[in-house]
C-alpha cells in the first residue's frame, strides 16, 4: 500500500508519504498524453493521502507546518538527540543521568533555559534477555520469540547487517499481505567481494530451490520475520532437535506450512551476512549440508522439488579458498567490512534525502573501494549459478510427493554424490585455504601476491 510509511515513528513520515505519491503520480502521463493514478491505501481519509491525490502542495504545507510548530518539530526548532549505550544497563543509566545534570547546569549558567525544551531520557526499545535454563540455539530462540511483544517478530543472526529500511520493508510486507504469516528475503556476504553478484545469486537460489511442498517458501534464519500469532500457534510444536542435526529455520517453516500458514519471499527484504561458514573444513561444511536432508526426514509429510545444498556444494570450493585471502586483504587495508557496509548504506540514505556529504571527504573511497589484486577474485562472476543456470543444474523436477519419492530413489543420491565429489576434487586440486606461515626471517609470509607463489 502507498501509506505503509505513514505510521513510522518519525515526524517526517507524512511528508515522505506525500512526497512519494506526488513523485510517482508525476510520472503518469507526459506532454499531451493524459495519465490516471490509482492510490491503494488503508487510510484514504488521511490528509497526507487526500492532499497528495489532489496534488495540493500549498494546503499540505500549511497543514503540516501547523502540526510541526505546535509539536515543536523542525524547521521551527532544532532537535539534538543524545544516545547512551552500554553493556551494563545500570551504569549506562547513571551516565545518562549525569550528562543530563551537567546539561541542566550549563543551561542555567548561560540563561538558555527558556529557549530549550528538554525531553527526559527514555529507555531504548532494546532489551537484553538472559536465558540460562537450557543452553542451545533452539531454546534461546524460543525464549526470545516468546518474550517479544510486537505483532511481527524479526529474527536475524548476531553478526547480520540489516539495510536501513529493513524494518520498514518487513512492516510493509505484513501490512500489504494480511495472509502472510512468515517472510524472508535474499542475503549477501558483506565480508566478501562482489556483493551485488552475490546478492543476485542468492536471490536466484532462494527463488528456485529454497522451497517445499510444490513451491511454498522456506524461511532463512538469518533473515526472517513471523507474525506473533503464527509463532504462538507453533511454539509448542517446533522440534527440540537435541541431537543438533537439523536446520531449525526450515523446521519452523515446515511447522508453519503444516498449519496451512502462508510464507512469502520479498527481494526487497535484504540482509548482509558473514561468509564465515565457508571458512570451515569440508567435513564440517558437509555435515552442515546434511541438515537439509535430516530436517525433511523428520517431517516425512513434507517434500521438496529441488536441493539447495547441491548449489552450495558447487559454490564451496572457491568461497573456501577466497575467504581467508580476502580477510588478509581487509586486514592489510585496515578495513572493517561490517563498518564499511554500514557507512555505505548510511551514505546512500543521506544522498537520497538530499545530503551531498560534501563535509565528508573520502567517504566514497571508503565505501566503494574494491580489490583488484586478490587471487581468485576474477573467478567470482564465473562460478555463481544464476537464474537460467539453476534450472539446468538441478536434477530434481518432480511435481508431486510420489514423483519426488521416485526421483529420490532414481536420481537424488547420484546427484548429491556428484556434487560432493566435485567439491572434494576442487578442494584437493586447489589445496587448502592459504595458511598464515612464518618464514625463516620471522615475518608473516602467507602469500606473495606479486610472484604468485607461497612461502
Amino acid at each position: 500500500a502507498a501509506d505503509m510509511t505513514l505510521n513510522l515513528p518519525d515526524y517526517r513520515s507524512v511528508e515522505r508519504t506525500f512526497q512519494l505519491i506526488t513523485q510517482v503520480a508525476g510520472r503518469a502521463g507526459r506532454a499531451e498524453d493524459p495519465g490516471r493514478v490509482i492510490v491503494q491505501t488503508y487510510e484514504p481519509d488521511h490528509y497526507g493521502i487526500q492532499l497528495a491525490a489532489r496534488q495540493d502542495y500549498r494546503a499540505f504545507y500549511h497543514r503540516e507546518s501547523a502540526f510541526r510548530r505546535k509539536a515543536l518539530y523542525p524547521p521551527f526548532t532544532v532537535i539534538a538527540r543524545i544516545v547512551f549505550s552500554g553493556k551494563d544497563p545500570e551504569r549506562t543509566r547513571q551516565a545518562a543521568e549525569a550528562a543530563e545534570a551537567r546539561l541542566n547546569e550549563y543551561l542555567d549558567a548561560h540563561g538558555a533555559r527558556p529557549d530549550v525544551v528538554q525531553m527526559r531520557a527514555v529507555e531504548a526499545p532494546i532489551k537484553l534477555l538472559h536465558q540460562d535454563e537450557e543452553q542451545g540455539l533452539i531454546p534461546t530462540r524460543n525464549f526470545g520469540l516468546n518474550a517479544a511483544t510486537g505483532d511481527v517478530l524479526g529474527r536475524v543472526d548476531a553478526d547480520c547487517m540489516l539495510k536501513p529500511d529493513w524494518v520498514e520493508v518487513v512492516a510493509g510486507i505484513f501490512t500489504e499481505d494480511r495472509d502472510a504469516m512468515g517472510a524472508t528475503g535474499p542475503v549477501t556476504y558483506y565480508d566478501m567481494p562482489a556483493r551485488r553478484i552475490s546478492l543476485r545469486g542468492d536471490d536466484s537460489v532462494r527463488r528456485h530451490t529454497f522451497r517445499a511442498d510444490g513451491g511454498k517458501v522456506l524461511l532463512f534464519g538469518s533473515n526472517m520475520a513471523l507474525r506473533a500469532s503464527a509463532w504462538h500457534q507453533i511454539a509448542g510444536e517446533v522440534c527440540r532437535d537435541r541431537e543438533d542435526v537439523m536446520h531449525e529455520d526450515i523446521d519452523v517453516s515446515l511447522h508453519l506450512l503444516g498449519r496451512g500458514f502462508k510464507t512469502v519471499y520479498s527481494e526487497r527484504m535484504i540482509c548482509g551476512i558473514s561468509a564465515r561458514r565457508m571458512d570451515t573444513s569440508f567435513k564440517s561444511f558437509r555435515n552442515y549440508m546434511k541438515r537439509f536432508k535430516n530436517t525433511f526426514e523428520a517431517h516425512p509429510q513434507h517434500w521438496r522439488k529441488r536441493k539447495s545444498e547441491r548449489t552450495l556444494y558447487l559454490m564451496y570450493p572457491w568461497l573456501h579458498a577466497l575467504f581467508p585471502v580476502y580477510q588478509q586483504y581487509l586486514e592489510s587495508r585496515d578495513i572493517n567490512p561490517a563498518l564499511r557496509i554500514w557507512f555505505r548504506e548510511q551514505a546512500k540514505l543521506a544522498r537520497e534525502q538530499g545530503d551531498s556529504l560534501a563535509d565528508l571527504p573520502g567517504i566514497d573511497e571508503l565505501v566503494e573501494e574494491e580489490p583488484t589484486d586478490v587471487p581468485g577474485i576474477d573467478e567470482v562472476t564465473g562460478d555463481l549459478l544464476l537464474d537460467d543456470e539453476v534450472e539446468a543444474a538441478d536434477g530434481l523436477t518432480a511435481e508431486t510427493p510420489a514423483a519426488a519419492a521416485e526421483d529420490m530413489r532414481d536420481g537424488a543420491a547420484e546427484a548429491e554424490r556428484d556434487a560432493v565429489d566435485a567439491a572434494e576434487q576442487a578442494v584437493a586440486a586447489n589445496g587448502p585455504a592459504i595458511p598464515v606461515a612464518t618464514s625463516d626471517r620471522g615475518a608473516d609470509a602467507s602469500a606473495d601476491h606479486d610472484a604468485g607463489t607461497r612461502d
